[in-house]
């Protein structure tokens, strides 16, 4: 899968900058993460890192849960079909990557 650019409306860094706030909530190896995050600040993050900065956001502000269309192991239907709602759900999800010139 591609990285995605954010997240319901916010930026990685963004999210990045809400989770360094919620260090003090999280145990040690997920304050080392946030703190690598902080460090590197990147533009974008693949999805299981996307769904692992948001959790930690969800700590200190109101986030829209991922969409069930994310294709999970027991999604009914074939693997055409998982992968085209997981695609149509990252599109509704993600920002657009900008690149700066």
């Amino acid at each position: 899968m591609k990285p995605l650019g954010g997240f319901a409306g916010y930026s990685v860094r963004e999210l990045i900058a809400v989770a360094v706030l919620c260090k003090s909530d999280c145990d040690e190896t997920t304050e080392q993460y946030i703190d690598q995050l902080a460090a590197d600040q990147p533009a974008e993050l693949p999805l299981r890192h996307l769904r692992g900065l948001v959790g930690i956001c969800r700590l200190r502000m109101p986030l829209p849960r991922f969409d069930a269309e994310f294709a999970t192991p027991d999604d009914p239907g074939d693997e055409e079909d998982k992968r085209e709602r997981a695609e149509a759900a990252m599109e509704r999800f993600a920002l657009p990557i900008r690149r700066s010139a």
